[in-house]
Parts: structure tokens; C-alpha cells; sequence
């Protein structure tokens, strides 16, 4: 097994003072030495908009796509999912949690991709203050 060094930048942007809760975090992955053109180089985008429209009880809906793109891939770099889907805020026992499911279409893929349609269901526990 070989080991890579990657290097990573992230930021975040969220504003949630009312509904919709909206947030821009993106996320770029270099790979550290090995030779120019290596099968081993990495350079890679994940771009999360995030935007959520709260109700009462709850109840919540919203997209949350994972946009991403290979910068050194030859031919179709981007994968762009479209859609979104609802969830629900409850207590299970005492633990507060939060039940999100979405569906999406990439509506731009690779080629070599046949990953047309995603189903995301997201399990969140909550540690309110």
C-alpha cells in the first residue's frame, strides 16, 4: 500500500438567522509530490450548496448537492446533482436527531459514470447547548 501527502482547503459560509438556512462550503484536495501526470495525482473540487427552508413541528426541506469535479481528469470533469428532498427534527429517547431524505439526478456526469440518480438519507444527532 502506497501513502499519499494531500493538502486540503475548506471554507464556510452560513447564515441561518431565518428560514432558509443557506450555506456555501467549498473544499479543494491537492496531492503532494509524485511525478507530473501520475495516475497517483489528485486535484479534486467538492462544492456543497446548501439551502433549507424550516416549518413548524420540524418539519424542513431543502437540497444539499455534492457538485465535484476532477481538475486533472481528461474529458467530463463535472458531476451536478439536482433535486432535494425533506426531513423531520424529533427526539428519539432523549436524544435529539434529525432525519433528512433527498433525491437527486446528475444532471451533468462523466461519461464513464452511470450513476444517474442518488437517493440520500442522512441521519443527524443533535447536541443542542
Amino acid at each position: 500500500m502506497k501513502l499519499q501527502t494531500t493538502l486540503a482547503l475548506a471554507l464556510a459560509a452560513l447564515s441561518s438567522s431565518r428560514s432558509p438556512a443557506q450555506s456555501i462550503p467549498p473544499d479543494n484536495i491537492w496531492s503532494l509530490g509524485g511525478p507530473p501526470g501520475s495516475s497517483d495525482r489528485t486535484n479534486q473540487l467538492l462544492f456543497n450548496p446548501i439551502v433549507t427552508y424550516h416549518f413548524a413541528e420540524g418539519w424542513s426541506v431543502g437540497s444539499s448537492p455534492n457538485i465535484t469535479t476532477n481538475w486533472i481528469a481528461n474529458g467530463g470533469k463535472w458531476t451536478v446533482p439536482l433535486g432535494g428532498g425533506f426531513g423531520k427534527a424529533a427526539v428519539l429517547g432523549e436524544q435529539p436527531i434529525k432525519l433528512d431524505l433527498n433525491f437527486y439526478y446528475n444532471a451533468i456526469r462523466p461519461k464513464a459514470a452511470n450513476d444517474t440518480w442518488l437517493l440520500q438519507v442522512t441521519l443527524t444527532f443533535q447536541f443542542p447547548k
